[in-house]
C-alpha cells in the first residue's frame, strides 16, 4: 500500500505533497524530508561546483564555456528551490497506477514526470528506497526535476542508466542536457565520489 505523504503535523512545512488518507508512519516522515533535505543541499553544492571545480565539471559535463556553466547554475537553483519543502513552487503527486510506475522494460519507477507539466510523480518505489538507499532518492528527485521544462528539459540520453551511462557519452550538448549527468554530478559535488 502506498505510505501516507502529509498529514497535519506537516501540512504547515510540506506544502509540495498531496494529502492522503491513510496515516504515514513516523520514520517514513523523517524518511521523505531527508531525501528532501538531501535534494536540495547537493543541488547547492553542485551550484558552486559547476563554477568552482573545472575537473568535475568537465569529467561530468565536458565544457569551460562561461554561458554553459551559468545555464547549469541556473537549473541547479531550481532544483535547489524545488527540493526546499518550505517554498511551494513544485508540486509532487503521489501516484498509484501501477502502468505509469512502470518503465517500458518492465521496470519499477520511483518517480516520473510529463516534461510538459510542473509536477513530479512520485511512486511507491520511492519509499523503498528511503529505508534501504537514501541516496538514492535524493539522484531520483534531481533527475526528475531536470526533466520539467520550467528547470532544464533534460532527455535521457545513451543507452539505460546510471554513471556508467553518464560516462559513455561524449557529446557536450548531450551531457549538458542529460538528466542522469546532472543526478550524478550533484551527488559527486556533496562528496558522494562515483567517478574515480
Amino acid at each position: 500500500m502506498f505510505p501516507h505523504l502529509l498529514n497535519t503535523y506537516l501540512l504547515s512545512k510540506i506544502t509540495k505533497l498531496v494529502q492522503l488518507p491513510e496515516p504515514m508512519p513516523d520514520w517514513n516522515k523523517f524518511n521523505t524530508k531527508v531525501n528532501f533535505s538531501r535534494c536540495e543541499v547537493w543541488a547547492n553544492n553542485a551550484r558552486f561546483a559547476i563554477r568552482d571545480d573545472g575537473s568535475l565539471r568537465r569529467r561530468y559535463f565536458g565544457t569551460d564555456n562561461a554561458e554553459h556553466i551559468k545555464s547549469v547554475q541556473q537549473s541547479y537553483r531550481a532544483i535547489e528551490d524545488a527540493c526546499d519543502l518550505a517554498i511551494n513552487n513544485i508540486p509532487f503527486q503521489c501516484e498509484y497506477s501501477t502502468s505509469l510506475c512502470t518503465s517500458k522494460r518492465g521496470k519499477e519507477l520511483n518517480a516520473f514526470v510529463f516534461s510538459h507539466r510542473n509536477i513530479v510523480y512520485i511512486c511507491p518505489g520511492f519509499f523503498d528506497y528511503s529505508v534501504n538507499n537514501p541516496n538514492k532518492n535524493a539522484l531520483t528527485l534531481i533527475h526528475e526535476l531536470s526533466h520539467l521544462e520550467s528547470i532544464r528539459g533534460t532527455q535521457d540520453y545513451g543507452t539505460g542508466y546510471g554513471l556508467e551511462k553518464v560516462k559513455s557519452l561524449t557529446k557536450i550538448s548531450e551531457c549538458l542536457m542529460d538528466a542522469d549527468t546532472f543526478a550524478y554530478f550533484a551527488s559527486d559535488a556533496a562528496g558522494y565520489k562515483h567517478w574515480e
